[in-house]
């Protein structure tokens, strides 16, 4: 299918799928064949219930399952109903003044030293300190609770 969007100027294209009509039709015959599946279990539990207590348990148990299990499915399909496929183009981004830049606070919170040794901490802080920002717009802060030696 064609892009929504061919523009030069914009900053992604957006293509649906082309197999969308394979993946609906699939969609369509599983929901049958699931549908038919919890009507066996549901019969099945019912002349099962005429029978004995363990037999019950068993068939309440599996249909339980299947209709989890169809919930799940359910909820899933909500991402193939229509498959796309993005592409970025970031270099098309307009290049702004250093000086439009806002201003950016960087915390890095610590709270217990031996799952954060002091050195990775001074790490993180350096790191983000490394950051290609402009010098006069970062500030970096690292909050301690005070337990560190």
């Amino acid at each position: 299918m064609p892009a929504l969007s061919d523009s030069s100027t914009s900053l992604h294209t957006l293509h649906v799928d082309r197999r969308v009509g394979l993946y609906r039709a699939h969609m369509l015959i599983y929901s049958v064949a699931v549908l038919v599946l919890l009507y066996h279990r549901t019969a099945s539990l019912v002349t099962a219930s005429k029978n004995s207590f363990p037999s019950f348990v068993i068939h309440f148990s599996m249909l339980l399952a299947d209709t989890i299990l169809a919930f799940m499915w359910a909820c899933c399909q909500a991402f193939r109903w229509r498959p796309v496929r993005r592409r970025e183009f970031p270099h098309r981004l307009p290049n702004p003044d250093l000086h439009e830049w806002p201003a950016l606070d960087v915390f890095v919170c610590t709270a217990d030293p031996r799952k954060e040794p002091p050195a990775s901490v001074a790490s993180t802080a350096l790191s983000m300190m490394a950051l290609d920002y402009p010098a006069h717009k970062l500030s970096v802060y690292v909050s301690d609770d005070g337990v560190r030696r």
